[in-house]
């Protein structure tokens, strides 16, 4: 059942625009304009600070510079002029009390559950040719775009109804009751089933300003002439409408923000999409004889486990008024085992397993006579025979193995549940003995995950070998630079998916493990000049922390689906060794480049064969083919331009590979095709002259996949099909033209509408930009302008060789020094130029040339000597020679062709722990119970471990992805726990997520991080302000997450 709760953000509204991020970098902004603007949660003050301008990204994506320092050769393109800016639009719902959509009409001639208006104009929403809302926009003209952009239009407040109570309660007396999905608690639904159903709607709604008995009356009377036999699923649906407060808004900025939101964001299916889908045991057995129930229909298992229903909507199963359990409609086989939680699941398993009998094909019947002895026992049923008893599971507790009682099984020997087992197995001709599965071998962490991923990146050394990955940047083109590197997020949503590469977002990112930092962990360069002490540490796991992932992998029955977040990666199937830049294949279909590292070929010959299930191997005699809908793969190249093309094929490195093209994937076989390679969208090809344009992304506007396509591939991969998709989609997929798309990724528990690139790009730009790296080696003068009285912003202790910063010590966080690269100013024909301490050795090819440039370096900074730390290549106060990438630069803003990201066995397990959910928010909760309890309860983490489990969080948390978990399926990476955290801040609003457990809530409550019932913020986060994070971590993401989630508040 939807809880319908207030909203009141009055408390929060001040705090959020002032302290949203302040607190973020706790203390300061990083030293360099070029490393990723991640919150570091560095510095010594206690509270956070107010910043009068938050910034709610967390890792925002670099983006050109839109006017750069001019390259002192001029570009023969000059810089296009900005397209005008368009008339703003906004999305709005027309609902009841703000939060529950009322689909089925007709608002400014699109459906009114999300249409287009211009604000300042008139919203008219109809009926048929009945108008029953008009709203003046005027307000929402008045506010910016940015302030919010989705808007509800109550029908309350229409003006037809406006200064009439009588004709408001009438509208809402006639709509609720012609509601034709009464048991959906989050929408109202006008369709009718007949022209004469809507016409009857029309009529009296002309009449709503009768009297509201006579109204009623009038309504009645329609509504018992109609009335039909069996439309609604008995005992297993409500038709009682939730009350909703008048009022309420799903606008972020609102002072009253509607209770379910947050279905204003997610995904919802555009179209009725009528479905099979499949009812099995844990054998895979399809299940006949068991009711269903959905707001479309009902109806009983057929002969094979099949039943219908539309995608998207939640199904109820039962035996009469026996309610096993609901899960939501978005995949075609639904094993008994994901009604319920591990253990009612695998109750629900052993009830079917002992009460049916074996029908063909080995499917499990379940007879009528269990039904009838049931329907003895009407609803108190439900209490009878309690699903969520222990069932004898064995746990691990080290050196022994401490069995469960059988308390499922032992309830039926006595009681009423006795009375009902003996009648059904005295009808029945006995009942089957149960047959258990191991829960503790379901669901304990064995490193399933860890262990794919391992394969994929060549840490397991029976798969080939990977040590750097290959990202590719955008094809745009800024003073002949290339874009930035695009990792489009691939996110996993729930725990039937997990990440396959996320890169890092530390102050180091560009670093191995195993080198020397270039910043400190107050994103400060070390001082290593003599008398200091300071010794450089080495980049460790301990402080890796990551991005969402841009390369995901989710289950779908036995099949997987993995997404790649860029579609530059299918040329490498094509060219395995020349496609990072300027490739193609010439008349003969040979590549014409082969300077490139085997790492990548490895990582898709590792894909290939762990896609197909070890059908296909390299370097065997094995054989495959793959069915794909691609007609040519793009190769990367220098300009805004698509690349040079070639007919998708496999190169002989993946000999025994045969290509066939579909259009359409009905019946397929995963036996003669174990692998699809697929786009979900048509590429942009068409850019109309703009600059920022990224060519090869998908047009969303024109899929390649319809609803059709799509259930066929769940199909497909619910036989133990695979699916491989590599596209860049930079959109948050809101179009209707996108939505079979949007449903072949949620049923793997995956989404792409976070609309944002994940991977930095190596540190990169003009002279003056710190940390930099370029192609060849560089030579460098970085330092620390001078503080007050021409001395450096630091001390150093002759003694001790300690050192101590002046903005810490005067506790002045703003006056934090930011690391430059040393210059002075030259006269050039006149005018002053300004001449940077820099030197690329491409530039000086000869000894004699760099000697002389270093020489002039020297004389404009007398006693300025070179580095003497070889082993180490960020000093700082000399000239430093700092190594190249060998990743050649481009144009005048000197950015990377591609970016490098390493893998090796520390990334992988680093990886994989940023990605545990369940555990980081869990600890991250026990160090904020220690402090708000002084110690008595909770347990403290190291600074060390806060930072990086804060921070990993932070990129999870800080957006509006709406996570779930789903029922009897693997866990590793702990949604049931991180669902239940989310749920216990927003009163259980997540109906896909674990609900807020009473021991939680009430530690929760008791410990002030909620408000309790007591309180007039019921159910409300306490934002417990002036907050430090360092003491209250939870609170302060969960303060984030209320930026982008209107249930977090």
């Amino acid at each position: 059942m939807n809880k319908k709760f207030k909203y009141k953000k009055s408390l929060l509204a001040a705090i959020l625009s002032a302290t949203l991020l302040a607190g973020c970098d706790g203390g300061g902004s990083g030293s360099s304009s070029d490393t990723p603007s991640v919150d570091s949660g560095s510095g010594t003050l206690p509270e956070v600070k107010p910043d009068p301008t938050p910034t709610p990204e967390p890792t925002p994506e670099p983006t050109p510079d839109p006017e750069p320092t001019p390259d002192p050769t001029p570009d023969p393109e000059p810089t296009p002029e900005p397209e005008p800016e368009p008339v703003p639009t906004k999305t709005g719902y027309l609902t009841l009390g703000g939060s529950q959509r009322v689909t089925g009409a007709t608002c400014n001639g699109e459906s009114s559950d999300g249409f287009t208006f211009t604000p300042g104009n008139t919203v008219s929403c109809v009926v048929g040719s009945t108008t029953i809302a008009t709203f003046n926009t005027q307000s929402e003209a008045a506010r910016s775009l940015r302030a919010v952009d989705k808007v509800s239009f109550s029908l309350e407040d229409a003006q037809e109804l406006a200064n009439s109570e009588n004709k408001k309660t009438n509208a809402i007396s006639l709509v609720t009751s012609s509601d034709s999905c009464p048991a959906d608690a989050e929408q109202l639904c006008l369709t009718f089933s007949s022209v004469v159903d809507r016409a009857r709607f029309e009529k009296l709604y002309k009449q709503i300003d009768l009297a509201t008995d006579n109204f009623s009356k009038l309504v009645n009377e329609e509504v018992e002439n109609n009335a039909a036999t069996d439309k609604a699923p008995s005992t297993h649906t409500s038709t009682v409408v939730p009350v909703t407060t008048e009022g309420t808004k799903p606008d972020l900025n609102a002072s009253f923000v509607s209770a379910n939101a947050e279905q204003f964001y997610q995904y919802q299916p555009t179209e009725i999409i009528l479905s099979e889908g499949q009812l099995v045991d844990s054998l895979g057995n399809g299940v006949a004889g068991v009711d269903y129930y959905t707001n479309s229909g009902r109806g009983v298992t057929d002969e094979n486990g099949k039943f219908s229903f539309s995608w998207g909507e939640t199904i109820s199963f039962g035996i009469d008024t026996f309610e096993l359990g609901s899960v939501r409609g978005n995949k075609s086989t639904i094993a008994l085992t994901e009604l319920g939680d591990e253990v009612r699941g695998a109750n629900i398993d052993q009830l079917i397993h002992r009460y049916s009998t074996t029908g063909q094909n080995n499917t499990r019947v379940v007879p009528d006579d269990v039904r009838k002895v049931f329907a003895e026992y009407p609803n108190v049923i439900n209490e009878i025979i309690n699903l969520s008893l222990s069932n004898g599971a064995t746990l691990d507790e080290g050196d022994q193995n401490v069995v469960l009682p059988n308390e499922f099984i032992e309830q039926f020997k006595t009681g009423q549940a006795k009375e009902i087992d003996t009648a059904i197995c005295a009808k029945t001709d006995g009942c089957n003995e149960a047959r258990w599965f191991s829960l503790t071998t379901r669901n304990v962490n064995d490193g399933q995950i860890q262990g794919v991923i391992n394969k994929l990146w060549g840490v397991d050394t029976n798969y080939q070998s990977v040590s750097k990955f290959h990202v590719f940047h955008d094809s745009t083109n800024f003073y002949g630079s290339t874009g930035n590197a695009r990792g489009q997020a691939v996110v996993n949503i729930s725990n039937s998916a997990f990440p396959i590469l996320m890169a890092r977002n530390d102050k180091n990112y560009w670093l191995a493990f195993g080198e020397k930092r270039a910043w400190d962990k107050n994103e400060l360069a070390y001082i290593t000049e003599a008398p200091s002490i300071v010794q450089p540490e080495n980049v460790t796991r301990d402080t890796a922390t990551f991005n969402l992932p841009f390369i995901s992998l989710g289950q779908v029955g036995e099949g997987k689906l993995m997404v790649i977040g860029n579609p530059h990666y299918n040329s490498i199937l094509r060219c395995p060794n020349g496609y990072s830049w300027g490739g193609g294949v010439n008349s003969k279909g040979e590549c014409t480049l082969s300077g490139d590292s085997d790492d990548m070929k490895h990582f898709m010959q590792n894909v290939l064969r762990y896609l197909s299930n070890d059908i296909w191997q390299p370097n065997t005699k094995s054989i495959m083919t793959v069915g794909t809908n691609l007609e040519n793969v793009y190769f990367k190249k220098a300009g805004q331009v698509l690349g040079n093309s070639a007919p998708f094929a496999f190169h002989e490195d993946f000999t025994g590979i045969t290509v066939k093209q579909l259009t359409s994937y009905g019946d397929l076989n995963p036996e003669e095709i174990p692998l699809l390679i697929l786009n979900g969208f048509e590429y942009v090809t068409q850019w109309s002259g703009d600059p920022y344009a990224v060519p090869l992304r998908a047009d969303t506007s024109k899929p390649k996949l319809t609803q059709q396509d799509v259930t066929d591939l769940i199909a497909y991969l619910n036989k133990g099909g695979s699916v491989l998709i590599m596209e860049n989609v930079m959109s948050n997929l809101k179009e209707e033209s996108a939505s079979s798309f949007v449903r072949l990724l949620d049923a793997a528990g995956l989404s792409m509408a976070l609309n944002k690139s994940v991977v930095n790009n190596d540190p990169q730009g003009y002279p003056d930009r710190v940390r930099q790296r370029r192609a060849t080696g560089i030579w460098v003068y970085e330092r620390y302008p001078a503080a007050d009285g021409a001395q450096p912003p630091y001390t150093i202790d002759p003694n001790t060789g300690e050192v101590t910063w002046k903005y810490q010590q005067d506790n002045k966080p703003d006056d934090k020094p930011k690391l430059e690269v040393a210059s002075w100013q030259e006269e050039v024909e006149g005018k002053q130029v300004t001449r940077y301490a820099f030197i690329d050795e491409a530039e000086y090819t000869t000894e004699e040339s760099l000697e002389a440039a270093k020489a002039k370096i020297f004389e404009k900074f007398p006693g300025l000597q070179e580095c003497k730390d070889s082993t180490y290549h960020y000093e700082i106060n000399c000239l430093e020679r700092r190594p190249g990438t060998d990743v050649p630069v481009t144009g005048g803003m000197y950015v990377p062709r591609y970016t490098q990201l390493n893998l090796d066995a520390d990334t992988a397990k680093a990886m994989v722990q940023a990605a545990d959910l369940g555990t980081n928010i869990q600890r991250l909760y026990q160090h904020e119970l220690y402090f708000r309890t002084k110690g008595s309860k909770g347990e403290r983490l190291n600074s060390v471990d806060l930072e990086r489990l804060y921070q990993n969080m932070s990129v999870w948390l800080w957006n509006d992805t709406k996570y779930r978990y789903e029922e009897g399926k693997e866990d590793e990476l702990g949604f049931k726990t991180f669902t239940e955290f989310l749920n216990c801040y927003a009163n259980d609003a997540y109906a896909g997520g674990t609900k807020c457990s009473a021991d939680l809530k009430k530690s929760l409550v008791d410990n002030n991080m909620i408000y309790g019932d007591g309180s007039s913020k019921a159910g409300m986060m306490n934002p417990s302000y002036p907050l430090n994070y360092m003491e209250k971590p939870l609170t302060r993401l969960m303060l984030g997450r209320s930026w982008w989630d209107l249930n977090i508040k």
